[in-house]
């Protein structure tokens, strides 16, 4: 049960992200502030259905994130509950993901690399691999070494696709 209603968690923060990248596309002439206010409202609601999942906590609070998470915006209380939950489950790679994605969106490139190698070091998996490529070339002045590192790290995320 518990793992059909995780599953029920994700697909709704998938459809919620695509809701959110599509905002502008179904809402012709829509503001920023309107998204905002549509998304603020549409996150409660995913955070109501989240909380009646009776998941265990990690699990509840890497839904959550995922949810606070959605959108381009850093958001500080999806990185104080992260931070809570790695250290609760210090060996869910998930969690570690998505603490890196929330600190690359606060602009701590460091601290997302940390987090993406964390990742890493608990299950290879493609999402680690490509953020850590993608943190990796936003480094200024990168060597050809390192150039050619971030190529053999986006090349290893597409084979496992």
């Amino acid at each position: 049960s518990s793992g059909i209603n995780a599953e029920y968690g994700e697909a709704t923060i998938r459809s919620l992200a695509k809701e959110e990248a599509y905002f502008f596309k179904n809402n012709l002439g829509s503001t920023d502030v309107e998204k905002q206010q549509w998304l603020e409202k549409r996150l409660s609601d995913t955070l109501l259905q989240i909380d009646s999942l009776s998941l265990e906590d990690h699990i509840t609070s890497y839904l959550k994130c995922r949810a606070l998470n959605v959108g381009n915006s850093y958001n500080e209380k999806a990185e104080s509950i992260l931070v809570d939950a790695a250290k609760m489950n210090p060996t869910m790679f998930e969690l570690w993901n998505e603490l890196g994605d929330c600190i690359w969106k606060k602009g701590d490139k460091k601290g997302a690399r940390n987090c993406f190698e964390r990742a890493l070091s608990q299950q290879k998996n493609k999402v680690s691999l490509r953020n850590l490529s993608i943190v990796m070339r936003h480094k200024v002045g990168l060597t050809k070494e390192e150039i050619e590192e971030t190529v053999r790290i986006s090349k290893e995320a597409v084979s496992l696709d």
